[in-house]
């Protein structure tokens, strides 16, 4: 049997049975071949979205990262300078004749040095994240 198409021609050896296998063999795997080449690009253009969104969720969470990092420091500068206050009040001479005022100041900065502290260590954390 002859094939001859616009491409050119094929010969098959056999009879017409034979070339009607042969050609829908062809077709099968020409279509077997194109369904396999859309799943590729289909695999493909997901990935590249995936990645893309992947991206994007790992510079929000670093972003977020950053301002809680920020938003740290503030407050460890504020603790600092709070303790800071507290310390120059104490070596006052009104503020450590007066014990109930000497005790409340030292209250006042145990506090705010464990908030320092919880505060660094939140701190720390946050940085070994980022």
């Amino acid at each position: 049997v002859f094939d001859l198409t616009i491409d050119g021609g094929k010969m098959y050896l056999g009879d017409y049975q034979y070339y009607i296998e042969k050609v829908e063999e062809a077709e099968a795997l020409k279509a077997h071949q194109e369904e396999q080449s859309v799943n590729v690009q289909a695999h493909e253009k997901s990935m590249e979205q995936s990645s893309y969104h992947n991206q994007k969720e790992q510079r929000r969470e670093q972003r977020k990262l950053e301002r809680q990092i920020s938003e740290c420091e503030n407050e460890i500068e504020t603790l600092e300078t709070t303790i800071l206050q507290i310390d120059e009040q104490l070596t006052q001479p009104e503020v450590y004749n007066n014990p109930q005022k000497a005790n409340e100041l030292a209250i006042q900065k145990q506090d705010s040095e464990q908030k320092l502290e919880h505060a660094m260590s939140k701190w720390e954390e946050l940085q070994q994240k980022l």
